[in-house]
């Protein structure tokens, strides 16, 4: 990247951060969040069955617990694209509430009664043929908080990217973590990978590579044009050499062991809460 590029990305994605809290924080207790991302394939002609659960039942219920906010997205692109695949990721404090939530659901009386025929269909009218789930936390030293610039919520056009970072042992996992906590998601952010949450999996891993052990993360981006911009920045020998996060992530301490990465760029539904 030659230097008039570098300063002209630089300002575009100084533009883009202001109006968002985007840099990580040290997060304590009370930051603590856990994830619970539900990866459905709805059966043929049965999308809109699906959202009308979607949008009149569990996002009203979810809320009353406590869920807040929710987001609901269809693949663009990556290995699930294209199959009828919806995403619908739960953010909580509580992993009891999470782990429990149908549970908690079938006690819900407005939740049952707007729920309908969706939760009993028979036949044909069964809207949902798949259903994976897969739980996680917020990483200790990252604020677990969900954060999206200001500029990038509702209404506005956005597109999410949603990846998953396996490690082949469980040593290897523990230093990608560490890295992340210690300089690549403040680099990141920096370079204008908006994030939305960081999280290690728990239990499950619904997305392709999301076996134990494992990263998840989410970004969101104005368009793929400002997410291609953040790349081109973060890989830049410029960025590498000026930017003190970056420059953390060289330490020997906290290099992994290879790994497998998967991502999908998703868009969110028009009721969708992120």
């Amino acid at each position: 990247m030659k230097r008039r590029e570098f300063i002209a990305a630089t300002a575009a994605v100084a533009a883009v951060t202001a109006s968002g809290s985007i840099a990580q924080t040290p997060a304590n207790n009370s930051r603590q969040m856990y994830y619970l991302l539900r990866n459905y394939t709805t059966a043929p002609g049965a999308g809109n069955a699906f959202d009308s659960y979607i949008r009149d039942a569990l996002i009203p219920a979810a809320n009353r617990l406590g869920i807040t906010p929710v987001g609901v997205f269809s693949p663009w692109f990556g290995p699930v694209a294209g199959q009828g695949t919806r995403l619908v990721l739960l953010p909580g404090r509580s992993l009891e509430t999470l782990a429990t939530l149908d549970l908690r659901l079938m006690d819900d009386a407005e939740y049952m009664k707007s729920a309908g025929g969706f939760l009993d269909a028979r036949g044909g009218d069964i809207a949902v043929t798949k259903l994976e789930s897969q739980l996680m936390r917020s990483m200790d030293g990252l604020d677990g908080n969900i954060t999206i610039p200001a500029n990038l919520t509702k209404p506005a056009a956005r597109i999410f990217e949603l990846r998953v970072y396996a490690q082949p042992t469980w040593m290897a996992h523990r230093r990608k973590v560490k890295m992340f906590e210690e300089g690549e998601a403040i680099s990141l952010a920096e370079a204008g990978f908006n994030n939305v949450f960081y999280a290690t999996n728990l239990v499950g891993g619904g997305m392709p590579g999301g076996t134990l052990p494992s990263l998840t993360y989410m970004w969101v981006y104005p368009s793929l044009a400002q997410r291609e911009q953040a790349e081109k920045l973060w890989m830049s020998k410029e960025f590498t050499d000026s930017n003190a996060q970056k420059k953390v992530m060289q330490r020997p301490d906290l290099q992994p062991s290879g790994g497998a990465i998967s991502n999908i760029i998703l868009r969110p539904a028009a009721y969708s809460q992120m």
